[in-house]
């Protein structure tokens, strides 16, 4: 059986983004395109054996390894204002760096999936052995 990406965790993917992301600055419907949520479910089926994402001990596991691999495909959309003028005066923003923040947010999904790995003793690299060979930069 296929992994889904539980539908109530969308406010997980703001939260994790950032705590300012509202729905409307990061709809429901634009998560849930196969380009974010399906990334997301063929991610830990790529991570992850089917008895792995299945066993209910680590449902809550999978299921924040995939907010934040989510998170990560998601946070370089959203648009950042640096500044703005109003009634005459202006005021700039210190902006985030958002492909920095995708970067740490999958190198976090994808230490909480190695850690399902160690915990069941049983690995998908065995079955894959190509998909721990381009690790992600880490920020620290």
């Amino acid at each position: 059986m296929a992994y889904e990406f539980p539908d109530n965790r969308y406010n997980d993917v703001r939260s994790v983004i950032g705590l300012d992301i509202t729905s409307a600055i990061l709809p429901d419907d634009v998560l849930a395109l196969p380009t974010f949520e399906g990334e997301a479910e063929r991610f830990i089926e790529k991570y992850l054996t089917s008895d792995q994402y299945e066993n209910p001990d680590y449902t809550s596991q999978v299921d924040t390894a995939a907010v934040y691999y989510l998170a990560s495909l998601a946070a370089p959309t959203i648009p950042e204002v640096s500044s703005e003028r109003i009634a005459g005066g202006s005021i700039t923003y210190k902006n985030v760096d958002r492909m920095k923040q995708a970067e740490i947010l999958k190198s976090r999904a994808v230490d909480i999936l190695g850690e399902i790995d160690v915990a069941t003793g049983e690995s998908a690299a065995a079955t894959n052995p190509n998909i721990f060979t381009v690790a992600p930069r880490r920020y620290w």
